[in-house]
């Protein structure tokens, strides 16, 4: 089911839910069948890894010249998220369970508060960079507005589910036929993924915002724009 369902281009986080059950009932069956000290030291491994995870979220923000993703997410997560990872650590750490049946809760547990303080992160640090929902509601009020609206480059089906969308978005990858569509279609709009620069291309864009990350970018221009300089293709494609 995991292997069809990862073929499918627009993926949704609920496609793995079929996959959970049996993925939780077979790791349960090894944990319990496995001798105990073994799972105490799996324990300790695995507090030692969330320990660290959290421990270089409170760390990483205090070395100077620093840049990137990773510090750039270090540096804005909750402090409570971090600290919490790091408790958690510590309790798989020192925590010694009696039987192999307190393993398996000791870690279940230790996994759901890791998640919780993990979601948190993604929250606060990640979720604007990957929030494609604005966007996907403009393109439906667009369509249905009556208006086309084509796609420069490969598209992965990103907005038909989520904006609801009664139309597939066309696809271009020529300039020639973009040069063409746009004599035909002035009035209507081109969506675009193009590297984070060209704040003149973005002041001209209806929407603009992050796409997959803080290295690319997605934006929603009206083909007059193209029309009227066309040079803004190279620009942002380029």
């Amino acid at each position: 089911v995991a292997g069809v369902l990862s073929l499918v281009s627009a993926k949704q986080i609920h496609y793995i839910l079929p996959v959970l059950p049996a993925a939780a009932l077979v790791l349960a069956r090894l944990l319990a069948d496995a001798p105990l000290r073994y799972g105490q030291l799996d324990q300790r491994l695995l507090g030692a890894l969330i320990g660290l995870f959290g421990l270089a979220l409170m760390v990483l923000p205090l070395v100077p010249n620093i840049d990137g993703e990773a510090a750039r997410i270090a540096k804005s997560a909750p402090l409570i998220a971090k600290l919490a990872m790091a408790a958690i650590g510590l309790a798989l750490i020192v925590r010694v369970p009696a039987t192999a049946g307190a393993v398996i809760r000791g870690t279940a547990y230790a996994l759901i508060g890791w998640i919780i303080a993990a979601h948190g992160i993604y929250r606060v640090s990640l979720a604007p960079q990957y929030d494609l929902q604005p966007l996907a509601i403009r393109l439906a009020e667009c369509q249905d507005g009556g208006a086309t609206v084509i796609h420069w480059g490969k598209y992965s089906g990103d907005f038909q589910f989520l904006g609801r969308l009664r139309h597939p978005l066309e696809i271009v990858t020529d300039e020639d036929a973009f040069a063409a569509w746009l004599q035909t279609h002035p009035h209507d709009y081109v969506v675009i993924v193009y590297r984070a620069r060209g704040q003149r291309a973005e002041s001209l864009a209806e929407l603009t915002g992050y796409y997959r990350g803080l290295r690319h970018r997605i934006g929603l221009w009206k083909a007059s724009a193209f029309s009227t300089d066309p040079s803004l293709l190279a620009e942002l494609i380029h």
